[in-house]
C-alpha cells in the first residue's frame, strides 16, 4: 500500500521540521510513493475529454492527454496518480448508448497505456463520484453503482493492471440509519463479482461514516481502508491518533500491496 501520513510535533519516528513530521509506519518496508489526484498545476495538461455528448468526447482523447501526464510525471520521479472519474466520457449513461463500446473501441490504446504505467513505475487508482451508493435503500441506485464498477474494472482490466491498481469507494449515504447503511454495504459488497471487489477499497469520510465504521466494515468484508488524515480531523469519534489510524489501515492491506 501507498501512504502519506503528515502529523504535527509528533514524537515517534519522525524527520523533517517546520512543524510537520512524516511518520514512518512501524514494520514497512514496502515503497511508499508519493502522488496526487487529477489536476496537473505544474503544468497546463487535461486529466480527461471534458466535452458535452454533444461534441462527441471519447476515451481515445482522454487516453492522450494521460501519455502527457504521465510522461510529466516521469520527468519529476512522481510515481503515484489519481486517474480522472470521467477518463471514459458516458461510458455508462444510460441514455448515450453510443458512448457505451469505447472501452473495446480503445482496447490497443488501453493496452499501450498500461504499458506505459509498467514502464514508468506508476501506481494509479480511480475515485468515481459519490453517486456510487451501495448503501442505497433502492435497487436502482445499487444497480446503478454495480454499473458504475464493472466499468471501472473494466477499464483496469484493459490495461492489464494488476491490484495495486484499485477502486476507491466510500459507504454512501445514511438514509436515515448509519447502522442499518453500512450492514447494505457490506451485503452489496459481498454480492459483487470477485474481479470487482478485488479491485475495491474504502474510504471513510469527513461527517457520515467514520474510520471506525470503515474498520466494522473490512472486518466483514476484506475491503481494505484508504486513510484520509482530514476526513480524520474532521470526523473522529473513535477519537485515534493518526499514526494509530494509518497503522490499522495498513493492517487491513495484503503484504504485497
Amino acid at each position: 500500500m501507498n501512504a502519506e501520513n503528515y502529523e504535527t510535533n509528533s514524537p515517534e519516528r519522525s524527520e523533517g521540521g517546520a512543524g510537520f513530521t512524516f511518520v514512518q509506519p512501524q514494520a514497512q518496508s514496502a515503497l511508499i510513493r508519493l502522488g496526487f489526484p487529477v489536476k496537473v498545476l505544474g503544468e497546463p495538461l487535461r486529466s480527461h475529454d471534458s466535452r458535452r455528448w454533444q461534441h462527441a468526447p471519447h476515451l481515445s482523447v482522454s487516453l492522450a492527454y494521460l501519455r502527457d501526464i504521465f510522461e510529466y510525471l516521469h520527468r519529476r520521479r512522481i510515481r503515484f496518480y489519481r486517474l480522472a472519474g470521467q477518463l471514459a466520457p458516458y461510458l455508462t449513461h444510460p441514455s448515450l448508448p453510443a458512448f457505451h463500446h469505447q472501452i473495446d473501441e480503445c482496447a490497443d490504446d488501453l493496452a499501450a497505456t498500461g504499458d506505459l504505467i509498467r514502464q514508468f513505475g506508476l501506481r494509479v487508482t480511480l475515485h468515481p463520484g459519490y453517486y456510487i451508493q451501495l448503501s442505497a435503500p433502492d435497487e436502482g441506485s445499487v444497480q446503478r453503482a454495480r454499473v458504475e464498477l464493472q466499468a471501472a474494472t473494466a477499464l483496469f482490466d484493459a490495461m492489464g493492471l494488476d491490484q495495486d491498481a484499485v477502486i476507491v469507494v466510500h459507504v454512501g449515504g445514511v438514509y436515515g440509519d448509519a447502522h442499518a447503511a453500512r450492514a447494505r454495504f457490506v451485503a452489496r459488497f459481498l454480492a459483487l463479482p470477485e474481479q470487482v471487489r478485488c479491485r475495491l477499497a474504502l474510504e471513510h469520510d469527513d461527517r457520515r461514516f467514520s474510520f471506525e465504521d470503515a474498520l466494522w466494515i473490512h472486518r466483514r468484508t476484506g475491503i481494505p481502508i484508504v486513510l484520509d488524515a482530514l476526513h480524520l480531523r474532521c470526523f473522529n469519534p473513535g477519537r485515534r491518533a493518526l499514526a494509530e489510524a494509518l497503522a490499522a489501515a495498513l493492517d487491513t492491506w495484503p503484504p504485497n500491496q
